[in-house]
């Protein structure tokens, strides 16, 4: 699975304070709620961090434009995940009303 996980030298790293895009290339939009379609490994190095269990419904935040291809979820534990902005987020995620 793709995720926003750039690696990236810490002098290239730059503080976002500001979130503004409501409108992904994917065509999901902040304030969209979408739920895990399957299990969803959340590994760190190579190791077993934490599972997010297949139902679990997420709500899409808005976007920074300092940050384009990421797309930011709050999950329902209140913390933020990121996905790469493409078509692949639809192979764990769909769209719920």
């Amino acid at each position: 699975i793709r995720m926003s996980s750039k690696k990236q030298k810490s002098e290239e790293w730059k503080l976002v304070t500001s979130y503004t895009v409501e409108k992904y290339h994917c065509g999901l939009r902040a304030g969209d709620m979408v739920k895990l379609k399957r299990d969803l490994e959340i590994t760190c190095e190579g190791k077993l961090v934490s599972v997010d269990k297949a139902g679990q419904i997420w709500k899409v935040l808005h976007g920074a434009v300092d940050d384009p291809g990421t797309i930011w979820f709050l999950r329902p534990d209140g913390e933020r995940h990121t996905w790469t902005d493409d078509q692949s987020v639809f192979e764990y995620l769909e769209r719920v009303e």
